[in-house]
């Protein structure tokens, strides 16, 4: 597989499909923030994959963690009935957020790459407090761009868009726009 960097993103040729690894905040529509990871055309696949993030606030983590802790809307009470734990059902819960904290909250994957732009973006143009955003969560991602007419609030990066656009159709020319 070569590898090669151009126009900051990694272009990377292997069996005949070309992969670029973008990993750039394309647009918002609301409180989502949709990414770019890769675009990749090969002889029988083509398109784009993104993750859609959002930003979690102090507020929404604890209703969550409420919602958590009631055994009746709680996902993890069929575990508890199943389990042959003699403890009571506060003292379980308690010990498993203990052990597990937030990760049981919310979907972290990404919050690592995307987290700090979500967060700017957030403060500057929905007016969230950055003190009170305490998680970026990843709400969707993978192939999300099938609809290329799609319509978001903000577009960051309209070339990107054109380049979905083109990675999503049958045409493969669109990867010349990377290459050079």
């Amino acid at each position: 597989m070569a590898a090669t960097s151009s126009n900051s993103d990694t272009v990377e040729t292997s069996n005949d499909k070309t992969t670029i690894r973008v990993d750039r905040l394309l647009a918002r529509d609301g409180r989502q923030f949709v990414f770019v990871d890769k675009l990749f055309h090969g002889e029988q696949i083509h398109g784009a994959t993104g993750s859609t993030m959002v930003p979690i606030t102090r507020e929404e983590m604890d209703r969550r963690e409420g919602e958590m802790r009631d055994r009746e809307w709680s996902p993890l009470a069929h575990i508890y009935e199943e389990s042959d734990s003699n403890q009571s059902w506060d003292a379980w819960i308690d010990e498993t957020l203990r052990i597990e904290g937030e990760r049981l909250l919310y979907d972290p994957s990404y919050e690592g790459k995307y987290g700090e732009i979500v967060r700017e973006k957030a403060a500057a143009e929905l007016d969230y407090d950055p003190d009170n955003i305490v998680a970026v969560e990843c709400i969707g991602g993978g192939r999300m761009f099938n609809d290329v007419n799609r319509e978001y609030d903000r577009i960051y990066d309209p070339v990107l868009m054109a380049a979905i656009q083109d990675a999503e159709s049958d045409d493969p020319d669109w990867i010349r726009a990377f290459e050079n």
